[in-house]
């Protein structure tokens, strides 16, 4: 419940520094306060879920970085093809794109295709070019 709390002090501190931003902004004209302080709070609104997005993804990473491949259950041949190019984790193989792990010495298709497969038993797939 502690959680919850902070999390509202922290919108209410990020609405007001929005109005306060925002009232400045107005300082030559006397502004219409119910629609500053409507932007305001939507303004805090959208900081807030771009805070959490970003909290997500923290632990997203810190979930993959924490990942042993050996969860995934590859074939040991799969396995030590990866290992040959110094890939640990989920997060070092995710980091990888299909054209880039298919030029790992032992893997073809047939071994991409079971490595896709697993990864997405775990919710996780190889990069997209131009995503990296």
């Amino acid at each position: 419940m502690q959680q919850a709390g902070n999390m509202i002090d922290l919108k209410d501190q990020f609405a007001l520094a929005a109005m306060a931003a925002l009232l400045q902004r107005t300082s030559n004209s006397i502004p219409d306060y119910a629609d500053v302080a409507n932007y305001a709070w939507h303004c805090a609104e959208f900081m807030m879920s771009e805070r959490q997005k970003r909290i997500d993804l923290a632990a997203l990473n810190e979930k993959r970085n924490n990942s042993d491949m050996r969860t995934l259950k590859l074939s040991t041949r799969l396995h030590y093809a990866l290992l040959s190019e110094d890939l640990y984790t989920i997060a070092d193989i995710c980091a990888y794109t299909e054209k880039e792990i298919l030029k790992i010495p032992n893997i073809g298709r047939t071994q991409l295709a079971h490595l896709i497969a697993a990864l997405a038993a775990v919710g996780e797939k190889l990069a997209v070019p131009g995503e990296k």
